[in-house]
């Protein structure tokens, strides 16, 4: 009960994992004798304890709106309806068919807010366009369902016929603002390789790379920096908060800032798994000191995990999330410990040594937390990510902050004003996406393994992690030789 949060989140995802795979019944049995049991254990009911029965219980009747929200959807299969969509996401092409995720806006048969991916043959459609569309409504099938339900989404449609409509509803202004964003960039004066990587550092739109970059990109182990999350976001809002701090510091505007600036990075990426999770995160550190509290990171990291898993309950299944989650709780865990150790047997006391060290055991002990989940779903296991990683920290960060300042100027001055920024980012881009392609294409570059190293790697991190709580007070003794 140290960390009530962090407790919750564990107790929340075997929730939605047991909704998923169990009957429903056999659950709710067991959590009331969970609960039940909890409470009598306790002679007094503490905040915390409440807490955790308060946010346990949110996430279960959030559990209960998805399934009503299933059966609903999954008795519509087979009908046709006519609705006005959004299109929330850059739509994408197979060699069969084209495709787009869009949200309901009229609600006629269907409810206001329900997000489809829609199938069509092929048709000018883009991010942030409304439509009204004629679709035959059907079910996932078992096998995809993991991958939707952790998108939000519960059911797909066959477009038969569409038009343009002009709604202007607020669900419409975030993928319009998408678009203008994406409209800067495209005028600007770089390669389509620079803009591809400047779009997926900065919004979160990885349409423009291609299938074979993205296995260099999961070969060289650098699938974190290609999605939108904590790193990108801290890297966004410390170039505002830090300018922020030089001029005057009040903690209610640096507070009312990351949280405008925050919603704002969530809306432009689409409010993926990954850039929630790293968003709510950074608003409840953020705003710890309104409260005169210092915020505990893993508490912190349980009280992001409870309340994506309460707005979207099947998110806990979407790998972004998951890599996004067990590189944050590893690096919460064991970077320092790594750093210490590691300076401690190589007797490293300079500054610079120092700092490529903590640079190294950060991908470490993302690379350690995340390997179950990267063997589990790729099959393989990167060997050049610390060297990838190394390489390319300082030249994404330079990217992002260049194309950032470019988009934002863009939006108020025009797009030549835009374009000098955005070519000082697209050099960086450059140099990154060629870093990732030399090292991904080295023969050497991956590990083949099987579902046998899975549980091995699982078993390496908890064991890893017991260490470092048995180790606990020589690490004092090492701050102090260090």
């Amino acid at each position: 009960m140290k960390r009530p949060m962090f407790l919750t989140a564990v107790i929340g995802i075997f929730s939605v994992i047991a909704v998923f795979y169990c009957n429903i019944a056999i659950f709710a049995a067991i959590l009331f004798l969970s609960v039940f049991s909890f409470l009598l254990l306790k002679s007094k009911v503490s905040f915390k304890s409440v807490m955790v029965l308060l946010f346990s219980t949110l996430i279960i009747f959030s559990l209960s709106l998805s399934l009503l929200k299933l059966e609903r959807l999954s008795g519509l299969s087979g009908t046709t309806v006519t609705e006005e969509f959004v299109i929330t996401d850059e739509p994408f092409s197979s060699t069969e068919y084209f495709s787009a995720d869009a949200v309901c806006l009229s609600g006629n048969t269907l409810k206001k807010g329900d997000k489809i991916r829609l199938f069509y043959e092929k048709a000018d459609i883009s991010v942030g366009d409304t439509i009204s569309i004629n679709l035959k409504i059907s079910e996932i099938s078992k096998e995809k369902r993991m991958f939707y339900y952790s998108n939000g989404i519960f059911a797909t449609g066959s477009v038969k016929h569409f038009e343009n409509s002009s709604n202007n509803s607020l669900l419409c202004l975030i993928p319009r603002f998408r678009r203008s964003i994406n409209n800067i960039l495209n005028a600007s004066p770089l390669s389509h390789k620079a803009k591809a990587i400047i779009s997926a550092l900065t919004v979160g739109d990885k349409s423009g790379l291609s299938s074979g970059f993205d296995t260099f990109v999961k070969a060289s182990g650098t699938s974190h920096v290609m999605v939108v999350s904590g790193m990108h976001l801290v890297i966004i809002m410390g170039f505002f908060t830090n300018l922020l701090e030089r001029i005057f510091y009040n903690k209610y505007l640096y507070a009312l800032i990351s949280l405008g600036g925050v919603v704002a990075i969530m809306a432009v990426c689409g409010f993926t798994m990954s850039i929630v999770r790293a968003g709510i995160m950074y608003i409840t550190v953020a705003a710890a000191p309104l409260f005169s509290r210092d915020s505990d990171p893993l508490n912190t990291l349980g009280t992001t995990v409870c309340l994506v898993i309460i707005f979207s309950p099947y998110a806990i299944f979407n790998i972004s999330f998951q890599l996004s989650v067990l590189s944050t709780l590893g690096i919460l865990l064991l970077t320092d410990y790594l750093t210490l150790k590691i300076c401690y047997i190589l007797r490293i006391q300079k500054k610079l040594p120092t700092k490529i060290v903590e640079l190294i055991s950060i991908t470490l002990a993302a690379t350690v937390m995340t390997a179950p989940v990267c063997i589990y779903h790729f099959g393989f296991l990167s060997t050049v990510a610390i060297i990838t990683n190394l390489l390319i920290t300082y030249s994404v960060t330079a990217c992002i902050r260049f194309s950032i300042l470019g988009m934002l100027l863009g939006l108020v001055f025009g797009n030549n004003i835009a374009s000098v920024f955005l070519y000082v980012a697209g050099i960086f881009a450059e140099y990154t996406s060629n870093v990732i392609k030399d090292f991904g294409s080295l023969p050497f570059a991956v590990l083949p393994l099987n579902n046998f190293f899975t549980i091995a790697s699982t078993l390496l991190a908890i064991v890893l992690i017991i260490l470092m709580q048995l180790d606990n007070r020589r690490l004092a003794k090492i701050k102090r030789e260090i």
